[in-house]
């Protein structure tokens, strides 16, 4: 499978592509205000998380706009199995768990996504650990069109790069 990272062009395209450095981003630099809002308002040290979006298309009108610096960028065709082999890489130097997950993101409507954040706390507002990885994988269907593939870390590192 071959998966489609957007970018405008500059020193971070460029190290994706001299480098084969993916780079994971903070949830709070991701465009959609409701995407990870849970962590967003958390302590960072008790839920570290970085995330790369990758698309299944290369042809989305709306992401060349948003993503390819408006329609200026390029679009950098991403070979799965070498992103899943550097996963392999990656959790191979973890001591205790998987650090790194490749996740298909679904889909749903603003209601049921709000239901979803709902759920994921306790009576006193405390987020339920066990259910943050549903938070990672969900996104309003507003963003249905970029059939987007999350590249995920819970590393301690959060701003990270994978190779």
């Amino acid at each position: 499978m071959i998966l489609y990272k957007y970018k405008p062009f500059n020193v971070w395209a460029l190290d994706i592509i001299v480098n084969n450095e993916l780079y994971l981003a903070d949830p709070k630099e991701l465009n959609d205000p409701m995407d990870c809002a849970i962590l967003i308002d958390e302590k960072r040290e008790e839920l570290p998380t970085a995330i790369c979006s990758l698309s299944k298309k290369n042809n989305d009108y709306l992401m060349w706009s948003h993503y390819a610096d408006g329609h200026k960028g390029i679009c950098l065709k991403l070979n799965y199995d070498n992103i899943i082999k550097a996963i392999e890489v990656e959790n191979q130097k973890a001591t205790q768990r998987k650090t790194v997950y490749l996740e298909e993101v679904n889909y749903c409507s603003e209601k049921e996504y709000r239901k979803n954040v709902n759920n994921m706390r306790t009576d006193r507002g405390d987020i339920i650990i066990d259910k943050k990885n549903t938070l990672l994988k969900i996104k309003t269907n507003n963003f249905k069109h970029e059939k987007e593939i999350r590249l995920i870390t819970k590393s301690f590192d959060i701003k990270k790069k994978l190779r």
